[in-house]
Formats: structure tokens, C-alpha cells, sequence
């Protein structure tokens, strides 16, 4: 009995780590304005430690390490964490711990004393994490941050929206606008179709939370002692607190949402990064003999593209928090 749950652990890993890999190779890398962005908002202080939530296959490490000295990155998954280590530069491994561990055991299982860390953030993951705590045995991941930052410190959780696609500028000619501009409505129509319609209900309900830009995800009202317009209160409680309250966590709060990804890909590599989402897993699985529904968008991308290159963008968005 254990040889058969030690093989069937050992397959279910590999499963795990072949998924990171694709998710490593396909899934877009932020730009650097986003980690400047991120070290700037920590205004005061060393940039000693920060601490990545659900660090996935470890895509955002590059960037912390331009602006931090260490930086702890938590990940529950074995797949996903092997994939991280695997791709950590050998000059880096030393400024990295990896622990296998939920984002809400930041202190418990992360192992990161209280008041060390200079930011605490997520890339695109906050929205499978328990936020707002049950109880004091589960405080819940903002609470944990909180006692995890130094004051001055700042939690972050950012993510990304649907990618909307471009042409590459010059790949219809000089006087290619109008075509490129067809192309252009053909790829998308056939992203949000796919998106939408054809995987749409195969989106887990959290997915809504990337759809709303995290907005609703913020910390609750009386946590924050001053919120910027831009930032609503998660319980749809008064902006303001004065500050006077016990329960403040964070002196303010507010949002970032002028930044973007973008990165010119193949239609091929396109289609290897829609492969990633995981409605399409779930589709696949459940309905494994059904026809391939990214199979129908490569078709109206190549019908749109051709070989051309394409530029594909998502949104950035955050939601920042600073500790009292």
C-alpha cells in the first residue's frame, strides 16, 4: 500500500511540474516599471525583504531582486515551486528561500518574523487567497501581511486582465492600417469568444475578481486609516476611520492601474499562453472528446495574422496598502 501511494504521489508531481513548466514558458513576465513602481511605494526604510504570495513558477523573482536583497516566496504547490527553483539564476539562489505553504502562513509556515518584511506581494493570485480572516487561530492574508511588514511597509496584490491583442506596427505594410485595423477586430472577436462563450462556464467564480480588476478584494474599512478615492473598502464601509481605531492594519490604501503589459509573440506562442488558462483545463478534462475549442481560435488568429507577429497587452492593476 505505501509503494502504491508513493507512485501515485510521484505521478500527481509530475503532473504538478509539467503544468508549472507550461505555465513557465507561456504565461506573460511583468515589465520593469512594475517593480520600480513596487520599491518606490515603499517609501522610507531599508528594501531589505519581500515576501512573494503564491509565487507560481517564480516569473516575478527576477524582478523583486533588482530592488530588494532577499526575498521569500511562498507557493503550495510542489509542481509550480520545482519549476521556480529550477529557473532561479545560480547567483540568486542564495537570496531566495521557496517554501511549500499557503500565503495565509506568512509567519507560521513562511517563516518570516514579525516586522521583517519591506513588502508583502502577490502576482495574480490574490484571488485565491483567504484575505479576511475567520478568527484569531485564521487571521486571514491581510492581517498576516500586517504583522509581517515593518511599518512603512506595503502589501501589494496585483494582477492582470484578459490580454486585447494588436497589430505589430508595420506588419501590414505602410499603408496597412485599415487591414491591420481587421485583423485586429477578427483576433479579438475570436479571444472573447473563446473567453466568454465557448469556456465560460469553465471559469472557476474567483476568476470574476481578475474580470472586476480586484476591486471589492481591498482591505475593509476600518483596517485603513485613509483611503485614497481610488480605493473602495472591501465591506463597503466608511472611508475614513481617523485613524484612532484598534483594528487599523494600514495608514492608507489605494490602487495602481496605469501600467500594462505587453509582449510581441507568434500566433503559435499565443495560442500556448490561451492553452494556460484554466477554464480550458477544466474544459479538457471534463469534456475531453469534445472538439478543441483554442484549436477554433488558432484558426481566426491565423485567418487574422498569417505569420506576423502580434502584440498582445494586459492591464495591470493593484491594490497597495501601506502599514501603520
Amino acid at each position: 500500500m505505501a509503494a502504491a501511494a508513493a507512485a501515485i504521489e510521484r505521478v500527481a508531481a509530475h503532473k504538478l511540474f509539467q503544468h508549472g513548466a507550461e505555465y513557465a514558458a507561456h504565461r506573460p513576465t511583468y515589465p520593469t516599471e512594475l517593480f520600480a513602481r513596487l520599491a518606490d511605494a515603499v517609501r522610507s526604510g531599508p528594501r531589505s525583504l519581500a515576501v512573494d504570495l503564491g509565487t507560481g513558477t517564480g516569473q516575478a523573482l527576477p524582478g523583486l531582486l533588482e530592488h530588494f536583497e532577499r526575498v521569500v516566496a511562498l507557493e503550495p504547490s510542489a509542481g509550480q515551486l520545482e519549476a521556480a527553483r529550477a529557473a532561479l539564476p545560480a547567483d540568486a539562489k542564495s537570496r531566495v528561500t521557496l517554501r511549500q505553504v499557503g500565503a495565509e502562513a506568512i509567519e507560521t509556515g513562511g517563516g518570516v518574523p514579525a516586522g521583517s518584511a519591506d513588502l508583502v506581494v502577490a502576482f495574480q493570485a490574490a484571488h485565491w487567497f483567504q484575505l479576511h480572516g475567520e478568527s484569531a487561530e485564521r487571521p486571514g492574508v491581510y492581517a498576516s501581511a500586517a504583522r509581517a511588514l515593518r511599518p512603512g511597509g506595503v502589501v501589494a496584490l496585483v494582477g492582470y486582465g484578459n490580454c486585447v491583442l494588436h497589430a505589430a506596427e508595420g506588419s501590414f505594410g505602410a499603408d496597412g492600417a485599415s487591414s491591420a485595423a481587421r485583423a485586429e477586430e477578427v483576433a479579438n472577436a475570436a479571444v472573447r469568444k473563446l473567453y466568454k462563450d465557448d469556456l465560460g462556464a469553465h471559469w472557476d467564480e474567483r476568476r470574476g475578481h481578475i474580470d472586476a480588476h480586484y476591486v471589492g478584494l481591498e482591505p475593509r474599512a476600518a483596517q485603513v486609516a485613509e483611503w485614497d478615492d481610488s480605493a473602495t473598502p472591501s465591506d463597503g464601509g466608511a472611508r475614513s476611520t481617523g485613524g484612532d481605531s484598534s483594528e487599523v492594519l494600514f495608514t492608507r490604501c489605494w490602487r495602481e492601474e496605469d501600467l500594462s503589459i505587453r509582449r510581441e509573440m507568434s500566433v503559435a506562442a499565443l495560442a500556448g499562453y490561451l492553452s494556460t488558462w484554466s477554464a480550458y483545463k477544466t474544459f479538457k478534462r471534463e469534456q475531453p472528446d469534445a472538439p478543441d475549442p483554442i484549436a477554433a481560435a488558432r484558426r481566426s488568429l491565423d485567418a487574422a495574422f498569417g505569420d506576423r507577429p502580434v502584440v498582445v497587452e494586459w492591464p495591470l492593476f493593484a491594490i497597495m496598502a501601506e502599514r501603520a
